[in-house]
């Protein structure tokens, strides 16, 4: 469920990429205890606008490669390239875009364990999905929010008002008092008007403000809230409503492994296949903290 909210269908394209292109791995072998990081990683490449390619070879059976390429990971020395099948929906970003992209790895990498290879020889590998900028989103404050919170603050994904998720839950409900720009009350979605819908999910002329909302397990509470997840769910620019922990990432394990082949999900909060695509509304992507370049 992060703003990286990528569903993956049956269908990818298989493309050509160059050596020089960098690949973000997203298999136990060689990422493992940097997997949510990963996520988080892609989040930073698309704020600053470095497209971002997902590739899941539909056919392969459970815990299948996805593509095969020849790869060193950056930042060692004296390391040698070596061939390896990619496994999880590794991401990629095209050798074109890899001497910016490696300005954001670098500044990550300072902070955070994400390994990242760069490839050597020519390769194809199918693509699933074509990322260009980081989609807005927001969190439910359900009463299990701090689910939420624990997956963004281990991918690295921070508020938009610039500061790291809440550690734990608050039962007053009082985030946004706290600077919170991206976590809703149920009653600020709601609204005052018990029939408009005036709430945090829209403007004042009834378009939804995210492409994305977060939520846990919003239907455990009695909340009057039809009219306004129905129109918000409807609405041509909306992407997709978690509403239980089997859409999400599994733990430390390849999303392969999790997740029936048919119905491959990246569900991790943030990223939106309809709002982070090249055609996705530009109305929706997210507004990046003070310091980094506005999107919107």
């Amino acid at each position: 469920m992060i703003p990286l909210i990528v569903s993956l269908l049956s269908v990818a394209v298989a493309a050509p990429f160059e050596a020089g292109t960098l690949i973000i791995p997203m298999d136990t072998t060689l990422q493992d205890d940097g997997m949510y990081k990963g996520y988080g990683l892609v989040f930073a490449l698309l704020e600053e606008s470095v497209p971002v390619q997902c590739a899941i070879r539909p056919d392969k059976s459970m815990g299948g490669t996805d593509f095969t390429g020849t790869a060193h990971e950056v930042g060692l020395a004296a390391n040698t390239a070596f061939s390896h099948g990619y496994r999880g929906g590794p991401f990629l970003v095209n050798a074109a875009d890899a001497i910016a992209a490696m300005v954001i790895i670098n500044g990550w990498r300072n902070t955070n364990i994400t390994a990242v290879y760069a490839t050597t020889r020519a390769f194809d590998a199918p693509i699933a999905r074509s990322l260009a900028y980081a989609p807005s989103f927001a969190v439910l404050a359900d009463g299990k929010e701090d689910i939420a919170f624990a997956m963004l603050n281990a991918a690295g994904i921070m508020d938009g008002g610039g500061s790291a998720f809440p550690q734990s839950r608050d039962r007053n409900c009082e985030y946004p008092t706290n600077g919170f720009r991206d976590i809703l009350c149920p009653a600020d979605v709601e609204g005052p008007d018990p029939v408009a819908i005036d709430g945090a999910l829209f403007t004042a002329d009834g378009v939804p403000q995210y492409c994305q909302l977060d939520t846990m397990h919003a239907w455990v509470k009695p909340w009057p809230r039809t009219r306004w997840f129905g129109k918000f769910a409807r609405s041509p620019k909306w992407t997709a409503l978690c509403t239980s922990a089997s859409s999400m990432v599994c733990g430390r394990r390849e999303v392969g492994a999790c997740l029936p082949r048919t119905e491959m999900t990246y569900s991790y909060p943030g990223l939106s296949p309809s709002c982070s695509t090249v055609t996705g509304s530009a109305s929706l992507r997210r507004r990046t903290v003070t310091g980094r370049r506005a999107l919107w």
